[in-house]
């Protein structure tokens, strides 16, 4: 069976750029995760959504490069490209990734903050609006409670007469 170098090379070089892209997914991921400080549980569905998209991605490059074939120096290839983009560019782009997300969190928050801003603004007239209200509600509970406070006495006798009728 002849071996074609010209296409291994071509494959090995396919799966290196796959293990970049790996590590540009990897570092788009923990900008977002920094950007938008998920909880516990958070972290663990957009960890779990990176390492799907990976692998997504990687077998993706394996089967357009490789035609699905999985060789010993296509793994070589991902796992180089990945190092070396983790060594050298990934101090470039995390910071343009990590600005780019606080910069679509500032956005969303601005949307967020237009959309919102009427409805509060409607509450806080309606509670205006039925302050009087309120105020008339517990000056009624204060001045029953008094009431009964202070007639306790009386309340309690004209119930033993009412229980004796």
């Amino acid at each position: 069976m002849p071996v074609d170098v010209n296409a291994q090379t071509i494959q090995f070089f396919a799966c290196a750029l796959s293990g970049g892209a790996i590590g540009v997914l990897y570092n788009l991921f923990a900008a977002i995760r920094r950007g938008f400080s998920f909880g516990r549980i958070a972290t663990f569905f957009v960890d779990f959504i990176f390492w799907i998209a990976g692998t997504v991605v990687f077998f993706c490059i394996l089967h357009i490069s490789c035609s699905g074939e999985i060789t010993w120096y296509g793994l070589m290839g991902v796992v180089l490209g990945l190092v070396l983009y983790l060594a050298s560019a990934s101090r470039f782009v995390y910071p343009l990734l990590l600005s780019l997300v606080k910069l679509i969190k500032k956005v969303m928050t601005l949307c967020l903050r237009v959309v919102i801003m009427p409805f509060y603004k409607i509450i806080k007239w309606v509670c205006r609006l039925f302050k009087p209200v309120k105020k008339l509600a517990q000056n009624t509970r204060k001045k029953t409670f008094n009431f009964v406070k202070n007639n306790v006495a009386k309340i309690k006798r004209l119930s033993i007469l009412l229980k004796k009728i």
